[in-house]
């Protein structure tokens, strides 16, 4: 009998979803806004670049940095007209990612059209080098990424 007994809880158990102890938030979540919010006013409050990088750093992964830069590479070479299959090709992004930064671009309101408008950060892209589209303006993203997968620090970490 207790033999039965254990083989209809271990069938049981078998069949319950398992319980995800770190999902984190999903879009929907109330949280999401929320802590954006903050995030957003706390950044607000500096105009230091080298600080905001620091953050950025310590609150991004070396993956995720590499790919909030690689967003903000893709926003300035749509702001410069680069065609979008020589941004996909360069910064290897799909056309659907690109047009759709594209259509947002193109909304007087949004704020990648407005932070382009703003005077400060028109005259702060044109004086950027443009990336000629090379794949080394990632690269320090890259490396720290890859530096992370092979057990090595990335920036903001250190090795427990």
């Amino acid at each position: 009998m207790q033999a039965v007994c254990g083989a209809i809880r271990v069938a049981l158990l078998c069949h319950l979803p398992k319980a995800r102890y770190n999902r984190g938030m999903d879009a929907n979540d109330p949280r999401v806004k929320e802590n954006i919010d903050e995030l957003a006013a706390a950044l607000a409050r500096t105009d230091d670049g080298g600080f905001i990088a620091d953050f950025l750093h310590c609150l991004l992964t070396p993956a995720e940095m590499a790919d909030v830069a690689g967003r903000w590479a893709l926003v300035k070479e749509l702001k410069r007209k680069v065609p979008h299959r020589k941004i996909a090709k360069s910064l290897g992004v799909s056309l659907c990612k690109i047009t759709r930064g594209s259509r947002v671009l193109k909304k007087p309101d949004s704020a990648f059209a407005r932070i382009f408008s703003d005077g400060a950060s028109a005259m702060a892209l044109s004086a950027m080098a443009p990336s000629a589209l090379a794949p080394s303006a990632l690269a320090p993203a890259a490396a720290a990424t890859a530096a992370l997968a092979a057990g090595g620090e990335g920036p903001g970490q250190v090795q427990p």
